[in-house]
């Protein structure tokens, strides 16, 4: 029908535009055109970021970790050491799991 190919159309135009838009911000990149932020300091603010979340979320430690599956004690020690020696993937675990799931109402004073 005439409406799925205005769709399909549509969606590769916009395909299109998208990689425009990459090509683009390669070239400016390539270029020196475009200022990045220092990788130094996002890595930095991760660690703050992670134990933010998770107080925002009125969350205890030990509910993080019976989200995430793992042991209370190792979330204790990679805030207390400020993910030190977390790999990427357990800090994107852990990052996706503060961003999904919902927080749930709980009294501030039992948030560790």
């Amino acid at each position: 029908p005439e409406w799925l190919l205005e769709e399909e159309k549509f969606g590769i135009e916009q395909q299109i535009k998208q990689l425009e838009k990459d090509v683009q911000d390669y070239n400016d990149l390539a270029a020196g055109k475009k200022k990045l932020p220092s990788p130094t300091l996002i890595v930095a603010q991760i660690p703050d970021l992670l134990v933010s979340c998770r107080i925002a979320k009125h969350w205890t430690q030990k509910e993080l970790a019976e989200r995430v599956g793992m042991p209370e004690n190792q979330i204790q020690r990679y805030e207390s050491q400020n993910y030190a020696s977390v790999s990427l993937n357990v800090i994107n675990r852990i990052a996706t799991v503060l961003q999904n799931e919902d927080s749930e109402e709980r009294h501030p004073a039992s948030v560790q």
